[in-house]
């Protein structure tokens, strides 16, 4: 989170910051950086509490219990709704789980393979009213590429 997106530079944050559709983009006075100090740090206060353990060390079906509370909007740590902490947590899974392997996520392009994409190419508009049918170039990007040691 030591970038321009985490100290929120690419945003415009200045006040007013009121709650709104999510189409009117980011509403918030605190950077992603700061979403994930405050999440994670609440997010372990609220299990140690509760399980006497940090999150990462709870079982899974205890993970799910708290993924969805956060969801649902039902956990919070001031000054950060649940809600919204669960909100950056999955767009940035989203992100990270089908990103091109050389930004560091979708390790050996497993999302990818999984949804049969080959690879970023420049252009795919050939294949665009070819549903079902396998594209017959190779892959753009090799896994070696995208992998991180």
């Amino acid at each position: 989170m030591e970038t321009p997106y985490g100290h929120g530079g690419l945003w415009y944050m200045h006040p007013p910051f009121v709650p709104s559709a999510p189409e009117l983009g980011y509403q918030s006075k605190l950077t992603p950086r700061d979403t994930y100090r405050i999440g994670i740090r609440g997010l372990n206060a609220h299990c140690q509490q509760q399980y006497q353990k940090a999150f990462a060390d709870l079982d899974h079906a205890q993970q799910e219990q708290i993924l969805t509370a956060l969801e649902k909007g039902e956990l919070d740590s001031e000054p950060l709704p649940g809600k919204a902490f669960f909100s950056q947590l999955l767009q940035n899974t989203k992100e990270g789980y089908l990103a091109d392997p050389q930004h560091g996520g979708n390790q050996s392009m497993a999302s990818w393979k999984l949804i049969g994409f080959p690879g970023a190419r420049a252009d795919y508009t050939d294949w665009v009213d070819h549903p079902n049918q396998a594209y017959p170039l190779a892959r753009s990007v090799s896994p070696a590429k995208g992998m991180h040691k």
